[in-house]
């Protein structure tokens, strides 16, 4: 089967590899990022079914950027649900990010599409979702559970894109593919306030499971643009976290980010917490 996964986290550049991957050679794309094949429990033929619609035709690898894979809060079968349908030597890859960056990223997005409130303290702090997004070495080992311990190849988000190129091969490579002569680097995640989203009726239809596995694929992307650009309006400002709430919820991750660095023979993590805190709160007094 010539289906591989990336699989989040959430706001850590998943977006911006499912672009930069078609440029290598035998990786072909799907208009669907994210088609959460095995998100929702149903019959493994449904499943398997599915799939099948989602590779269709083409003879190269194809990606499924699922997000929603380690995000799993209340659902904790997504790994072995996909062991079912897929060989165990599925390529699988996880980008991670800096985890309260993530966070606040991640309360952003959701913020800007009415799935939270504009308190961000009291959000990452009380939604279990944001921590749960951020713990990687648990969401990991869940899939090298299912698939073995050298299944999941784990990306740094701070490294990709300070060298789109040589993470871009080092996926052909686990792929037996040859690396793209060059990559043409371009911005495909919006920051700050400036994203438009979809919300409410126009936001669950093309969030809907019909739309991802169906509509993405039937209606031509310049028609796509050009609704999307009437339904969607400007995101809010991002809110900005307290020393007080990024400090708890460093305190709550710094297990998770213990247990990322010993799975990943890391010498230290990538990422100082004490220094995120500052600048993401640097203008308070």
């Amino acid at each position: 089967m010539n289906l591989f996964l990336v699989i989040g986290a959430m706001k850590s550049g998943t977006t911006t590899l499912y672009h930069d991957l078609p440029q290598v050679p035998g990786i072909e794309t799907n208009p669907t990022k994210e088609p959460n094949l095995f998100t929702v429990n149903r019959p493994q033929a449904k499943i398997a079914n599915d799939v099948k619609r989602f590779i269709g035709r083409r003879v190269g690898w194809v990606g499924d950027f699922s997000t929603s894979y380690t995000m799993d809060i209340v659902d904790t079968g997504i790994a072995a649900r996909a062991r079912q349908i897929l060989p165990k030597e599925t390529p699988i890859f996880y980008l991670v990010r800096n985890p309260l960056e993530r966070a606040v990223s991640h309360h952003h997005h959701w913020l800007a599409r009415g799935m939270a409130t504009a308190d961000v303290d009291h959000e990452l702090l009380t939604r279990p979702e944001y921590q749960a997004a951020s713990s990687y070495a648990s969401q990991a080992r869940r899939w090298r559970k299912a698939f073995g311990q050298d299944a999941v190849q784990v990306i740094v988000f701070e490294d990709f894109v300070s060298n789109r190129y040589e993470t871009v091969s080092s996926i052909a490579n686990r792929l037996r593919l040859d690396p793209p002569a060059c990559l043409e680097v371009g911005t495909y995640n919006a920051r700050g306030g400036g994203d438009r989203v979809a919300t409410g009726l126009a936001g669950r239809l093309v969030s809907s499971r019909q739309y991802q596995l169906l509509g993405r694929r039937l209606i031509p992307q310049a028609l796509r643009s050009r609704v999307g650009q009437a339904l969607t309006t400007s995101a809010p400002p991002r809110p900005r976290p307290t020393v007080g709430a990024l400090s708890v919820l460093a305190e709550r991750l710094s297990p998770e980010i213990a247990a990322l660095v010993e799975d990943e023979a890391w010498v230290g993590p990538p990422w100082d917490l004490v220094e995120t805190i500052r600048r993401l709160t640097e203008d308070q007094s």
